[in-house]
């Protein structure tokens, strides 16, 4: 493992146990086992590791689903990578799953409809895997899935 990954664990443990403003770059620091310099060497912020944490299991999901972004591979996304989820919900960061859904160009560089439409349906996903995991995340992707279409045939 390397010092960024021992740097996201601890802060992902952190998370656990106490609120997000509350951890210090020092509290990081120490849990992971670095020097405040080996921090800010890997790190610009707490952030910066949960952005981080985040590109990196989406890379995953990439590899393993390609550009699908249906409801069902991202609830099984969601579900594959539980503890960081709960940790950008906690560090009430879980814009950053829509940010990260609708960057794949600037949608300011796009054409209009195109823009909206990337706006769209991040944000709905975003909306639609937030009220899954509000509700503890109980169902299985499949049975999510099967739900909401059920709903949009009737």
């Amino acid at each position: 493992m390397t010092a960024q990954d021992y740097i996201q664990e601890a802060l992902l443990q952190l998370i656990q146990q106490k609120a997000y403003d509350k951890i210090t770059i020092t509290d990081i620091a120490k849990r992971a086992g670095v020097t405040r310099i080996s921090f800010y060497r890997n790190f610009d912020s707490k952030d910066a590791i949960l952005k981080q944490a985040l590109e990196r299991a989406f890379s995953a999901y990439k590899e393993e689903y390609g550009c699908d972004l249906s409801f069902p591979t991202l609830f099984a996304f969601f579900q594959q990578n539980k503890t960081l989820i709960d940790c950008l919900y906690k560090s009430e960061r879980e814009i950053y799953i829509a940010q990260l859904l609708t960057d794949k160009q600037s949608l300011a560089q796009l054409p209009i409809e195109v823009a909206y439409s990337y706006a769209f349906v991040g944000y709905s996903i975003l909306g639609a895997c937030t009220a899954w995991y509000q509700r503890g995340m109980v169902e299985t992707a499949e049975e999510i899935t099967k739900i909401m279409e059920e709903q949009k045939s009737s």
